[in-house]
Formats: C-alpha cells, structure tokens, sequence
C-alpha cells in the first residue's frame, strides 16, 4: 500500500509541478483527462471523447510523446496515444475516460466525436450531428469467446490439463449504435458487426522497424510468436505439428510462465523434441533474436482470434512467410498460407502440410515472397501508415481539420 500510495504521490508532484501545465486544463487522474488541447485549440473548438486504457495518455499530457511512442508497452496504448495526438492536431478538444467506466451522469452531448473501445456507446442519448466510432479490437464478442473455449476444450480433451480461458470478453454492443467502426484486420473480420455502420480499415503500427534486415534463405526454421492467451494463439497446435516434423526448428517466443499450467506442458515438450525451443519474451530490436529470425521462413500462427496481429505485422518486416488461420486477420495473409480450421487434428495437419510447401520452396521463390512481404509491411505495417490512415479517415469523414 505504501509503495502505490508513493508511486500515486510521485506521479501527483512530477504532474503538477510543471512549469507548463496549465489550471483548469487538463485535469490528472487515474479515471480521466479532460480538456487536453484546450490551450492550443481555444474554448470554441469542438470536443472529442475518447473511452480507452489510460496507460499512455499521460505521456501527451505530460509533453512527452515522443518518450511515450518510444516505451516499451503494448501495441494498444502506442495506438491510442497517437490518436490523441492526432485528434488535437486535427483542432480537437479531447476528454480522455477508462473505456468502460463512464457513469450515466456524464453530459455526451457536448461530444462531436465519441471514440469508444468498449461497451459504452450503445448506453449513451442519440445526439444529432454527433458521430459515434467504436474501435475494433478483434472479433464480434461471441464468436471471439466461443473460439477460444473450443481451443481451451481441445487442450484439455488433449492432455487433461485445464487452463483458463484468459482472453475472454464481456458482451459488447457499441458497433450496433456506431457511425464508424475501425478495425486493423481484413474486410473479413466485419462478417458480424453492424452492417449499417462504415467499417474503416486502419493500418498496423509495430514496435520495430528495421532498417537493415539479415537473412539466411537456405535456412528453412520456423517461429511462433504469442502473448496472453497461449492456447488461444494455437501454440500447442504448432508444437504438435514440429513434433511430427523432427527436422525442423521451431522457435517459440513469448511470456509462456504467465500462464503455470502451460509452461510446465511446454517444457516436457521441449525436453521430448530438441527441434523445439523456447526463447522468452521476443525483443526485436535484439541481435539475439534478429541472429533467430535470420535462419527462419515463416511464422505459424494458429490464433482463433486477432485484430489485425502486430506480430505477423512484425515479422513481415523480416520477410517470415505468414502461416496463419484466417481469423489471425492479418492483412499480409494474402501473401502467406492458410490453415485450414475443421478439427484439431486437420488443423495440425495443415499446419505440417504448409510447412512442408515453405520447405520446398526454391531459394529463389522464397526470397521473392519474403521481399514481397518486407515491401508490403513498409507500406501497411508502419506508425506513419497508422498515423497516416487514422488521418484519412477524419478528413474523409469531414471532421474538423485544422493542419
């Protein structure tokens, strides 16, 4: 208690004693941020409402972006810190509010633009002239859930061993009442949101950029690459699949000791089939891992669900060979393999089967592709091609534009 009282302490000082900050801005808080632009923008410019995880948006008001941009944290909070930026560029006032915690006493009215990326907008009065956006983060709500149950029920039919199903979500209705939706998948994720709403395709920020990218094109290893939610991401899929591919290495990156249950499954995987390996969290920029990622041809990502995923974003940038299901939604799945998604066994199967077709890949086709797929993430996978989309859509929206 002590230590979050001195952290909350601490952040308060730091905050309010900058010589920049000016009273009756923006107000800090662990709820909410109100009238950020204000000094810039005058008390005439219109108003914006974004309803999103708050971890980065103190950064903006703090005037430190550009530190905020480079910290190492989820792709989400860089999205959204962005956004601020950009709507108050744009002459926005912006009030900022943890995304599903808005109490019904709060004036939306005074909104012209309400961006939500919870379950809030469909619980708020209908205001004339006024634009509602939700912000797509995956699949609709039940099909995202009922996938990830059907993974976490193969795994325990599997081996007996119950893990948490850790990426389900609350029911959420906000693309029924939406203007806009925006999403950073394929046109295929929409098939079960609000077909009335006008669905945006945004572009996908990474993390990591390389200028220079290392390869090795007569090395055929392979990698997987996950967060939160392991099973959900089909990481005992493609295990089991290298275990049927002996010759072939597999490495795996990620943060599996989150999840106890897991990790132990993996380390008896591991130590039956040394073609298998764990690395741990996966840092880009590391020569450690781009060292890895030289030798590799592809990255196998059986996930039951994404919006987008900003890991094949990534390893595009290194030219990995995307084999992925279709709900992955990635937009570079084009130039990629599809796993097909019946059952647990043909899922497998498919996965060995495009694995084997990467194999027999020529050095020469395989260089190709991977080119091909470097050039399409310097074009889609990219902070500015996120930035840059994000403006297209105010200023084909027509909302105020002020630069």
């Amino acid at each position: 208690m002590k230590k979050l009282w001195s952290s909350r302490l601490s952040n308060f000082l730091r905050y309010h004693s900058l010589p920049w900050v000016e009273r009756g801005g923006a107000y800090f808080s662990n709820i909410a941020y109100s009238n950020i632009g204000l000094a810039a923008n005058g008390r005439n410019a219109p108003k914006a409402l974004m309803l999103v995880p708050l971890e980065s948006i103190g950064y903006y008001v703090q005037n430190r972006y550009e530190e905020g941009a480079d910290a190492k944290m989820h792709n989400i909070y860089f999205q959204f810190l962005a956004i601020l930026k950009r709507l108050v560029d744009h002459g926005f006032v912006v009030d900022c509010i943890k995304k599903d915690t808005l109490e019904y006493g709060v004036d939306t009215s005074q909104y012209e633009l309400i961006l939500d990326e919870g379950d809030s907008l469909a619980f708020m009065p209908k205001v004339e002239g006024q634009r509602k956006v939700f912000y797509c983060t995956g699949t609709k709500w039940n099909r995202w859930n009922s996938d990830e149950l059907r993974r976490v029920e193969w795994f325990q039919q599997k081996y007996g061993i119950f893990v948490k199903p850790v990426r389900q979500i609350k029911p959420n209705f906000s693309d029924q009442v939406a203007d806009y939706i925006l999403y950073k998948g394929v046109p295929e994720q929409m098939q079960d949101f609000n077909k009335s709403a006008c669905r945006v395709q945004l572009a996908m920020p990474v993390e990591f950029e390389p200028d220079k990218v290392v390869r090795d094109f007569s090395k055929r290893d392979f990698v997987w690459i996950g967060g939160w939610g392991a099973i959900h991401k089909g990481l005992d899929l493609v295990v089991e699949a290298f275990e049927k591919l002996p010759g072939l290495k597999l490495h795996v990156f990620g943060a599996i000791e989150r999840e106890p249950p897991v990790m132990n499954w993996l380390q008896e995987k591991i130590a039956a089939n040394p073609n298998i390996r764990y690395h741990g969290f996966a840092d880009y920029r590391s020569p450690a891992f781009q060292q890895i990622v030289a030798s590799c041809a592809g990255h196998v990502y059986p996930s039951a669900g994404e919006n987008g995923c900003a890991t094949l974003g990534q390893t595009a940038h290194f030219g990995q060979v995307p084999i992925t299901t279709p709900t992955a939604n990635n937009q570079a799945n084009y130039l990629g393999l599809n796993i097909e998604e019946a059952d647990r066994e043909s899922m497998i199967n498919s996965i060995c089967a495009n694995v084997d077709e990467v194999v027999m890949m020529s050095e020469k086709e395989l260089k190709e592709r991977s080119f091909e797929l470097m050039g399409f993430a310097r074009q889609r996978f990219t902070r500015t091609a996120f930035i840059q989309s994000f403006d297209q859509f105010l200023l084909n929206s027509k909302f105020p534009v002020k630069c």
